[in-house]
């Protein structure tokens, strides 16, 4: 970050908080905004993670209250127009208060909302700050950078039991494999799926409600088998031996597979975490099954959409 870009960067967080002058923040007390994200759509929420530690020879910061932490207002974010905005905080403020040690850390995690205008026509640079309250309402946080993309297409966290893995849908290529994989994200359907298969230098797969790669959601999707090539880190369908016989299970590719071109439905592809995949496929497995050793899971599933974005009614075969 160039000098001239971080001045004016903090005279517009100074500008948002709308104060003239302030108090010192406390000797020894320390903010770390962080985040598992590299880059965000505009559409998208952001999860964050505050981290207020006291050094070992500060005094002891009694009675701090839990909602001078986390608020509507807490974070100041600032994209390439260099004016400081707040974004929303979709976390509710926690009641009480807590006492930090010397040698003490508090972290405490939350969900914002970038302002709007943020990542519309070009990816852009964004820098987040946490702002203070109360006894803290003199500190200040890092500053975060993150990068707002300029994304059309519905974007999937996968919230697995070995990290966040993001994923780009394509409806303009599998519309309808996007839509029944959305409406079943939506439900909950892949929530604690396990990661049954993982083939080292191929593909790990999940979304299988059996667990053991027979199961599906009770019906079948007609194949839209296209020209996006299966390359590290596509998505695709897993299917039986018939074209029109996937439901809900679906593969990342931890390597480059042509062999699966235009023989699988391509829907996605990962955009952050492609090292969660990876590491999966690495994993102690019984060979004969394919199967982790010990259970790897699909905690959840989140799905953030375009404003412009109609979810269609699923077809089935």
């Amino acid at each position: 970050m160039s000098i001239r870009l971080l001045v004016v960067f903090v005279v517009a967080l100074g500008a948002v908080a709308a104060q003239t002058s302030r108090p010192s923040a406390p000797s020894g007390v320390k903010a770390t905004l962080s985040s598992p994200r590299a880059s965000v759509a505009a559409f998208e929420t952001l999860r964050l993670t505050l981290t207020v530690s006291l050094a070992d020879d500060a005094q002891p910061l009694l009675g701090l209250r839990r909602s001078d932490l986390v608020r509507e207002k807490c974070v100041v974010a600032a994209g390439p127009d260099r004016r400081g905005r707040w974004t929303v905080c979709e976390t509710a403020a926690a009641d009480g208060a807590l006492d930090l040690l010397p040698g003490e850390s508090f972290g405490v995690s939350f969900v914002v909302r970038l302002p709007d205008g943020f990542g519309v026509g070009v990816d852009a640079p964004l820098m987040l700050q946490w702002v203070g309250a109360g006894s803290l309402a003199a500190l200040r946080s890092n500053e975060l950078t993150t990068v707002v993309r300029d994304a059309r297409n519905p974007v999937a966290t996968l919230h697995t039991s070995e990290g966040d893995v993001v994923v780009e849908l394509w409806p303009s290529h599998a519309p309808n494999h996007v839509a029944n994989f959305v409406s079943l994200a939506e439900k909950g359907f892949y929530d604690g799926r396990l990661w049954h298969r993982v083939v080292p230098n191929f593909v790990v797969q999940t979304g299988c409600p059996k667990g053991d790669g027979t199961g599906d959601p009770g019906y079948r999707l007609p194949a839209e088998f296209n020209d996006q090539p299966f390359v590290k880190g596509v998505l695709g369908m897993a299917r039986g031996g018939e074209p029109d016989s996937a439901g809900s299970q679906f593969f990342i590719c931890v390597a480059d597979a042509p062999s699966l071109n235009k023989q699988y439905t391509a829907f996605g592809r990962v955009l952050e975490g492609q090292d969660v995949a990876d590491r999966i496929s690495n994993l102690p497995r019984d060979p004969a099954r394919e199967r982790p050793l010990t259970d790897v899971t699909v905690r959840k599933v989140v799905v953030s959409k375009p404003a412009d974005y109609v979810l269609p009614e699923v077809k089935k075969a």
